[in-house]
């Protein structure tokens, strides 16, 4: 990933029909301001993981901040994003291209709770999923 904290741009450099998560560019962010660029305005922001419940955390959503864009690698191609992302005044966080290049940005975002704590362990929303597609009715009604 490209920084361009004057433009407030982070160009990704990735491959067509490569996919890329929120968290990672998030993190990778992070690591830039770290390295000695502070000085620019907040690209992103991020919440989750707080209890909704005993039982049920709130899963990640990102937010760009101070008008920072995404911008797809200078080329033909299908990228994928994936996790929740966001804009404060709800415009679009990813931006075109410099040059006339056919992309294809999708996105794939997740629900709003990832985990479920069960007494000492805790489970994906994945394996809850699994687990209520396995139930028969018999098992779902023993469950009262």
């Amino acid at each position: 990933m490209i920084f361009d904290g004057t433009n407030k741009i982070i160009e990704l450099e990735i491959a067509d029909g490569a996919s890329v998560n929120v968290i990672d560019i998030y993190s990778a962010w992070k690591d830039w301001v770290l390295s000695g660029y502070a000085q620019y305005p907040q690209a992103m922001s991020a919440v989750g993981g707080d209890p909704i419940t005993v039982i049920l955390s709130l899963g990640g959503t990102f937010f760009m901040e101070n008008d920072w864009k995404i911008r797809p690698y200078e080329g033909d191609q299908e990228l994928e994003i994936i996790g929740n992302l966001y804009t404060r005044d709800e415009s679009n966080p990813i931006i075109p291209t410099v040059g006339s290049y056919r992309v294809l940005v999708t996105t794939r975002v997740s629900n709003l709770i990832d985990t479920v704590a069960t007494g000492g362990s805790s489970l994906t929303a994945a394996d809850v999923w699994a687990y209520a597609k396995a139930l028969t009715v018999g098992k779902f009604l023993a469950l009262k």
